[in-house]
């Protein structure tokens, strides 16, 4: 297991930026949701996000082809992404999720290819919780909120310090 003390986070994110976009659950208002770190983020580990990193698979705007009329009509296809989609934070709820959605959109008779190339390049960080809240499902879905199943990293808060260990090839990789 390797350690960063919490003051550190920031540069831990950062490095982490160098591998592909970061998401991290950032709260406002009343609401809190996964977002694009950047320096002026204000990371939210304490409480669990109202929203899932969901919208890292499934943005809500996505181009799948471009049409070019003219003379000649043509339909191009975007080339696939590159970099890597980290999920920093997530729940182990999310993390049961997201294998939920591995079980519809990569296991049946039709793959889902844009679903599958993010996947591909999807990270997964996930913070086990301490305490389950009184509106988890975790306890209905049979997910342990304090394990990171399925996650490529565990992150656990040790008081001054976060703890990481790697449960996949993908996550080694990372750390």
């Amino acid at each position: 297991m390797k350690a960063v003390s919490k003051d550190k986070l920031p540069a831990l994110l950062e490095e982490l930026a160098k591998e592909g976009t970061v998401y991290v659950p950032c709260s406002s208002g009343d609401m809190s949701k996964f977002v694009p770190w950047a320096k002026d983020v204000e990371v939210d580990l304490e409480h669990n996000p109202t929203l899932s990193p969901k919208e890292v698979l499934f943005p809500q705007t996505e181009v799948i082809y471009n049409y070019k009329f003219g003379d000649e009509n043509t339909v191009e296809v975007p080339p696939p992404g590159s970099e890597k989609l980290i999920v920093f934070g997530a729940r182990p709820c999310d993390v049961q999720a997201i294998m939920c959605f591995d079980e519809v959109f990569l296991t049946r008779t039709y793959v889902d290819n844009y679903y599958k190339e993010k996947r591909d390049r999807l990270v997964i960080i996930s913070l086990g919780c301490t305490t389950a809240e009184d509106t988890c499902f975790c306890k209905y879905m049979g997910v342990n909120p304090a394990e990171a199943e399925g996650a490529d990293i565990a992150l656990f808060d040790l008081d001054g310090e976060y703890g990481f260990e790697a449960k996949t090839d993908k996550g080694k990789e990372i750390l």
